[in-house]
């Protein structure tokens, strides 16, 4: 994520650099001409601010799952299991627990 940073830094300087130089133009062309090459960097710096995001919450999912293979979003304990079919005959994935219960003289152990 360093380098991610170090990137967005750097685009985002460039962009403000492009940003400056339009403002103080007085002619129009140049003025389209410095827009249009402004254009790759801006692209480019949303970009790395998209994937500093998808980074950052690929790691927050990654703390989460810790030993299992999914988690549900509404409910961080549960984790998607195969259901009974419905009445149509459909399987589905939905969230749920894996309850084991053990019992002895009628007491839940």
């Amino acid at each position: 994520p360093k380098e991610l940073h170090e990137v967005v830094q750097k685009l985002d300087e460039k962009v403000e650099e492009f940003d400056k130089k339009i403002k103080e133009s007085a002619q129009v062309e140049e003025r389209k001409q410095l827009r249009s090459e402004r254009k790759g960097p801006k692209q480019y710096l949303k970009q790395f601010k998209d994937f500093l995001a998808r980074k950052q919450k690929y790691q927050n999912d990654m703390s989460i799952f810790g030993e299992r293979n999914s988690y549900s979003k509404t409910d961080q304990d549960a984790t998607f299991m195969r259901m009974k079919d419905d009445y149509m005959k459909n399987g589905q994935l939905k969230a749920g627990y894996n309850v084991q219960i053990a019992t002895e003289g009628q007491y839940t152990l």
